[in-house]
């Protein structure tokens, strides 16, 4: 701040909203910003580097009227699936090196890029323990995942943390998408259901969450949670059609549908949010045995999440090895990891990251201990506000990590 008068913006983290006022005093003003100011102001979007931004998305809400599933109680909207080139330009952990979905590739031939077997199939038969929901249960199609979402208590899945401790997750919504979201050397299921899990003694999961997904292969038979679901084996959706939520026609059974998938081999590595923020704290289990449902039930899950969100894309699967270092890929492992942020360059922005990059504030002031030497000093000569007749209010770049 160097001249009088100078436009200083005022952040407010909690709301997200940045508003631009006419300091008076600049250098009084200067005194009280946070040296973490000057940290988060320095180019991130460098994240976006070669993306040409005149081809995203501009203009949009900050927030969508939807929960996030892993934990937030909005989710985040200025981004669009149709272009997740421009992701990391606003919420640069999409950045990230431990991003998801992931390409789960095993035809890459370096001896790190096997995979680590730490079981045998069906490792998590007896620790997974899902539920038959009770009936009326409210199926929603959820723009932020895309998909068409369950909420609730769906059940629990007995892990083990980095001490070999048995630490127990809570399913609080499940996810199905029509078209894969992983892919297994580059080829995806038709569909996927995504369970999320939050720590079982804690609100959600902002500190770490743990994803269970379920694949789907198109087959002449019909799949019981389809059907449960509302997306019948005849294919009709007739009764779906214009409907963001609909009641569930039939009990909705997660624990059979989960049985034959639980039997099976497991493939675990560690993730992100496969959506913006994309914060890398999430740990996920690939069922990889495939679960099938005919063309019709497909079709009707896809017309219906068409016909409500505009489009089926997702984000690509990534690399497993984008630096040329395969990510490390576990074969029936029952270890969950939470990987913890690096606070690089990409991720200064993001909550998680203020206490390494910023000074310690606010603090508990304790006036005993304060230095009187300079004597009593009027508030009212360290600052003087004047009136503005501008006000522009925006969405800021630097709001909580949802």
């Amino acid at each position: 701040v160097t001249t009088p008068r100078k436009k200083v913006q005022a952040r407010s983290l909690r709301s997200g909203l940045i508003f631009t006022l006419g300091w008076h005093s600049p250098l009084q003003m200067a005194a009280m910003v946070l040296r973490c100011s000057a940290v988060l102001s320095l180019g991130f979007l460098a994240a976006g580097a070669g993306v040409t931004t005149s081809l995203c998305p501009k203009d949009l809400d900050p927030y969508m009227g939807e929960a996030s599933p892993f934990g937030w109680p909005v989710a985040p909207n200025e981004w669009q699936f149709s272009h997740p080139e421009c992701w990391a330009q606003k919420y640069p952990l999409c950045a990230g090196s431990r991003q998801s979905p992931m390409n789960l590739d095993f035809t890459l031939t370096n001896a790190e890029c096997k995979a680590k077997k730490a079981g045998a199939p069906g490792a998590l038969a007896t620790q997974a323990h899902y539920r038959a929901l009770d009936g009326g249960q409210i199926v929603t199609v959820s723009k932020y995942m895309r998909s068409a979402s369950l909420v609730g208590s769906l059940g629990s899945v007995m892990l083990k943390d980095s001490n070999g401790h048995d630490i127990e997750y809570e399913a609080t919504s499940a996810h199905l998408t029509a078209g894969g979201v992983h892919t297994i050397n580059g080829t995806a299921a038709d569909a996927e259901l995504m369970i999320v899990h939050k720590p079982k003694y804690e609100a959600d999961a902002l500190s770490g969450a743990v994803v269970v997904s379920v694949l789907f292969k198109k087959d002449s038979s019909s799949n019981s949670l389809f059907s449960q679901m509302g997306f019948r084996a005849d294919g009709n959706v007739d009764d779906l059609v214009g409907r963001s939520e609909w009641k569930a026609p039939l009990i909705i059974d997660l624990r059979a549908a989960m049985k034959d998938a639980l039997q099976g081999v497991s493939y675990s590595y560690s993730g992100s949010v496969p959506v913006p923020p994309c914060t890398e704290n999430v740990h996920y289990i690939v069922l990889v045995a495939k679960q099938s449902v005919s063309e019709a039930q497909l079709t009707a899950l896809a017309t219906v999440l068409t016909q409500q969100l505009g489009g089926l894309r997702k984000r690509p699967a990534v690399r497993r090895d984008p630096d040329e270092i395969c990510r490390e890929i576990l074969e029936n492992s029952l270890d969950v990891v939470i990987p913890t942020s690096s606070c690089s360059a990409l991720s200064d922005k993001t909550a998680a990251c203020w206490a390494t990059t910023c000074d310690k504030s606010p603090i508990d002031i304790e006036p005993s201990k304060a230095d009187h030497a300079a004597g009593p000093v009027s508030a009212a000569s360290l600052i003087a506000y004047t009136p503005t007749n501008h006000v522009t209010v925006a969405p800021s770049m630097y709001s909580l990590d949802a």
